[in-house]
């Protein structure tokens, strides 16, 4: 077996055990928030902020490894040590601080290794670089579809909700809706998307038999460890490969060195953070927005993990491997323009929308777009940046993409409780609209570089 099947291989079975921590960030710690610890905007706020400071932490990490030349299985081993202990922490000690805490470490594990992995990936050969790395982001997207289905009936069968709350309310202070279940089941399209809501439902009953599903959120948490204990031991026997190239340490001056000489890196990461804050301001709140009775949804939390974790997650499975194909084919500002495009759509219908269809139809275009995303996000850089300076040039793009992260979750909830879901997904759909005009003028400058 060689090195680049042995590590297609482990890569892809550790994202797999590692993606049941997706929807525990994604979506159930802001279930607990809202739900049992009856969280206050700021905290919550804050909850959305911390889930993604991990990009934040990754810059330095990274920079420290390459220095220091540490091969990566030993580093993904101890981070994911760091996260069970969080995890448990959350359980035993169960008052908003804690979870604060813990959403740092908890969420790190997911989003806060891309520049260490952006090494390995790089070791791909170039022209099947997209679809070799596909394998491990279907891993990771099967992985993220299964646990939240599991996580999903846990927390419905141990009625985790203080109170119970209709899934076709439509009741609320934002919108008046233009359709109920009953209209609503009239369409075509809406009776496919309830039955298969409906059918994954009884699919999920059929775990009572089992009598795992009964303790909530501890239980959600104690199989994430086991879990995560699997990922972190398929992790140790990754190819011990250090930082090739690096003959000097990595400091700040060469990072302002990129950014001033490399006039097309800098404007992709630019046009990228207009569209990160587009997507990232309210991306943490939209647990908030369906299930909250404030912005007229009120939607159980079932159906919740359904609509923002199960069905995207589908969508991208399905996705993915088109995807990389076209990564592979297409120039990147082309991929990245019709990605924009489609997050765009989204945005109008989730925020905009107002009823089940559309919030169908916008959570099946974010689908998309992720599978696109994920890969384009992850190996962008591996086609521009000169192979000794991958891990610098993906320090920079994790660094920008931290920033954001950090920044943007700050403005969201205050944005949907002040402005109105509508009136967010006019501005994030303004800022789209500038970060593809950015990019038109460097397709030709692009042509000859973001090309295999």
């Amino acid at each position: 077996m060689n090195i680049y099947t042995r590590l297609v291989l482990l890569d892809s079975f550790r994202n797999f055990f590692l993606s049941a921590l997706i929807p525990i960030i994604e979506v159930v710690m802001m279930l607990v928030f809202i739900n049992v610890l009856s969280a206050s905007t700021w905290e919550k706020t804050l909850l959305g902020v911390l889930l993604k400071s991990g990009f934040i932490i990754s810059v330095p990490l990274s920079l420290w490894v390459f220095r220091k030349k540490i091969t990566l299985p030993y580093v993904l081993v101890v981070i994911n040590f760091i996260a069970m202990i969080g995890l448990l922490l959350t359980v035993f000690v169960t008052n908003t601080v804690v979870f604060l805490v813990g959403a740092i470490v908890i969420a790190f594990p997911v989003i806060g290794i891309h520049p260490l992995m952006a090494e390995f990936y790089s070791r791909y050969p170039k022209r099947s670089r997209g679809r070799r790395f596909a394998v491990s982001g279907i891993a990771l997207t099967v992985g993220s579809i299964v646990f939240a289905f599991l996580f999903r009936h846990i927390l419905g069968i141990a009625k985790l909700k203080t109170t119970d709350k209709t899934t076709d309310s439509k009741v609320g202070v934002e919108q008046t809706f233009t359709e109920d279940s009953s209209t609503a089941g009239t369409s075509f399209f809406s009776e496919v998307a309830l039955g298969i809501e409906g059918l994954v439902q009884r699919l999920g009953d059929s775990f009572n038999a089992i009598g795992l599903l009964s303790d909530g959120y501890d239980m959600v948490v104690y199989i994430a460890i086991f879990l995560l204990m699997i990922s972190t031991l398929l992790s140790y026997f990754l190819p011990r490969l250090l930082p090739k190239g690096r003959k000097q340490e990595l400091n700040f001056t060469e990072i302002l060195e990129i950014l001033k000489k490399d006039r097309l890196f800098f404007t992709i990461l630019i046009s990228w953070m207009l569209l990160g804050f587009a997507n990232l301001w309210t991306l943490p709140y939209r647990t908030n927005y369906l299930s909250e009775a404030t912005f007229g949804f009120n939607y159980s939390q079932e159906r919740v993990i359904f609509l923002l974790i199960v069905l995207p997650k589908a969508v991208q499975l399905v996705m993915t491997v088109p995807m990389s194909y076209i990564f592979d084919k297409i120039n990147f500002l082309t991929l990245r323009v019709i990605i924009n495009t489609i997050l765009g759509l989204y945005m109008v219908l989730f925020f905009m929308g107002t009823s089940y269809k559309a919030l169908v139809i916008g959570m099946i275009l974010f689908g998309i777009a992720s599978a696109g995303g994920s890969v384009g996000w992850k190996l962008w850089v591996n086609q521009m940046a000169p192979a000794s300076k991958v891990g610098t040039y993906m320090a920079i793009h994790s660094g920008f993409t931290g920033f954001r992260m950090v920044v943007a979750p700050f403005f969201g909830l205050w944005g949907l409780y002040t402005l109105s879901g509508r009136v967010c997904g006019i501005i994030s759909l303004v800022l789209i609209v500038v970060s593809i005009m950015m990019l038109i003028p460097f397709f030709k400058m692009a042509k000859g570089r973001l090309r295999y």
